[in-house]
């Protein structure tokens, strides 16, 4: 099929296919203003856009979206994945500002144009998920608000036949109870499910932020499908759900569970383990003592005797001192230890002895790079257990407060005797992180990190560490207020001979590079 676009002076025939393929690499923006070109490319720019990620921060937009896709039958055929991040009970509407003043004398009259709104929201609500046949993922936050906008939302939900991610966060036990009646009798099966649950502090036991999903029943028609699974809880039975399929699996760590075993028994085929908590919850981890770490280390470490463990995993991240007590004793491809600092460096050891990674990604948390001086005369991160097993080849460094007058004596220790063929540093803020690390999400308002960004000395940091690192054949900065930067180095000739990749593919290097 082809059809013509009128241009200021001429027109031309486009093929459409190949006008979908401009269209999906075009960014939001041009996509409103090609809206405006003729009547098609309008249309074929709606589909696109509606084919991609729809975030709703706020209730209003959310409400104007569902009647502009309920105005088209067919628009919500390309809805892929829908975030729903806001309160249903929403205060300040525009209909409820007239009676801001004198709230008592017209109380009955609020909660009644209230209601009102949370019906028609509701029965939007309702629409928008029947008619969505092609959803695939579905996030929502506040899920009691959405489940209760409706009575039908929960099993219209259920009856979602393309479904494949769901994430949710309740903030009560009762919408927990829905959440697992949702599962129980989903039509499709996913292969992305999160399960959060948030905690208030003074909420009565048993009330609010209690983690109560049934989870052998939530997931029961999900394990043979499920291929990532993040549980906001180390607890509620998880050693009794089996699957073959699950290949990452986050959760957080607690004083007895997870455990290694529990866990490879649980899912024998799993290649990456994530030990996280979620933010919106407390971290189970934080009230045990911390004499208590060898024991629970080492009570996890005697039951993985026999081969009851993995042969090995691809990824394993987390706290250094969460990922010590969790005692996994099989060989990491990829280890990530992260809130690095002198006093866990023995901990760190210990975890890159039994891991052997190929890979080592390190964050420094919030402090800079003085914690790498306690490293002097400490058996290193880098070198292999025994002269029989793999060493670290590629080292990720990810520091938060750089300073600049010590940045290259505080990496010395950590850096000398490596066989390091790839290192990568990423400086400059707390929230840099290995998966985003464009420069836009890096917060460089710390005291002093702007500075010391700013003036440092690419060249004088690259050739120093070039020259420290012998087996060095690759090096990239990522580094905020200066352009993301790989270099080669060869060194067939003798001495170095450095060269910069082309601006336009360092990420693709990196990406390989740190896969």
């Amino acid at each position: 099929m082809r059809f013509s676009v009128a241009g200021p002076t001429r027109s031309c025939t486009v093929n459409l296919e190949a006008m979908q393929i401009i269209m999906s690499y075009l960014p939001r923006v041009d996509l409103l203003s090609a809206s405006y070109a003729s009547r098609a490319v309008r249309e074929m720019a709606i589909r696109e856009l509606l084919s991609r990620p729809l975030v709703f921060e706020e209730v209003r937009p959310f409400q104007s979206w569902c009647e502009f896709v309920l105005a088209e039958r067919s628009r919500l055929a390309c809805v892929r994945d829908l975030s729903l991040l806001f309160e249903q009970e929403d205060w300040e509407e525009p209909e409820l500002e007239r009676w801001e003043e004198g709230f008592e004398a017209y109380e009955d009259e609020i909660i009644l144009t209230h209601e009102e709104l949370r019906r028609k929201r509701g029965k939007l609500l309702l629409e928008v998920l029947r008619r969505a046949t092609r959803l695939q993922r579905l996030f929502i936050v506040w899920v009691q608000d959405i489940l209760y906008a409706n009575p039908a939302v929960p099993l219209v939900i259920s009856y979602l036949p393309a479904l494949k991610s769901f994430e949710v966060e309740p903030y009560s036990v009762a919408a927990q109870y829905s959440v697992t009646a949702i599962l129980a009798r989903m039509e499709s099966r996913l292969k992305f499910l999160s399960l959060q649950y948030v905690t208030y502090d003074g909420h009565a036991e048993g009330s609010e932020g209690v983690w109560d999903y049934d989870l052998p029943r939530a997931l029961g028609l999900h394990l043979q499908h499920l291929e990532e699974l993040h549980l906001g809880s180390p607890y509620g039975r998880t050693p009794e759900i089996r699957s073959t399929t699950l290949r990452t699996l986050k959760i957080p760590m607690g004083e007895e569970e997870p455990r290694p075993r529990e866990l490879f028994e649980a899912f024998p085929n799993l290649r990456n383990l994530l030990l996280f908590y979620d933010q919106t919850s407390n971290d189970p981890f934080l009230p045990i003592r911390v004499d208590r770490y060898p024991v629970l280390r080492d009570s996890r470490i005697s039951e993985q005797s026999g081969g009851h463990v993995w042969s090995s995993l691809d990824t394993v991240r987390g706290e250094i001192m969460r990922l010590y007590v969790f005692g996994l004793t099989c060989p990491v491809r990829r280890l990530e230890m992260q809130e690095y600092q002198e006093s866990k460096h023995d901990a760190a050891v210990k975890l890159v002895r039994y891991a052997s990674p190929q890979k080592l990604f390190i964050s420094t948390g919030l402090l800079g790079t003085e914690c790498f001086k306690a490293m002097a005369g400490k058996p290193s991160l880098l070198a292999a257990a025994s002269p029989g097993r793999p060493h670290v080849t590629h080292l990720i460094i990810t520091i938060s407060c750089p300073v600049q007058t010590t940045l290259l004596d505080d990496l010395s220790p950590l850096l000398q005797n490596s066989n390091i063929e790839y290192l990568r540093l990423a400086m400059g803020g707390p929230d840099i992180h290995e998966d985003y690390f464009e420069s836009n999400a890096v917060i460089n308002a710390w005291p002093g990190v702007r500075e010391c960004t700013l003036n440092l000395d690419l060249n004088l940091l690259r050739d120093t560490l070039v020259g420290t690192v012998k087996s060095l054949r690759m090096l990239a900065f990522t580094i905020v207020n200066h352009a993301e930067t790989v270099w080669t180095v060869d060194r067939s000739g003798g001495s170095p001979m450095i060269a910069k990749v082309d601006a336009i593919t360092p990420r693709d290097l990196i990406r390989r590079e740190e896969a």
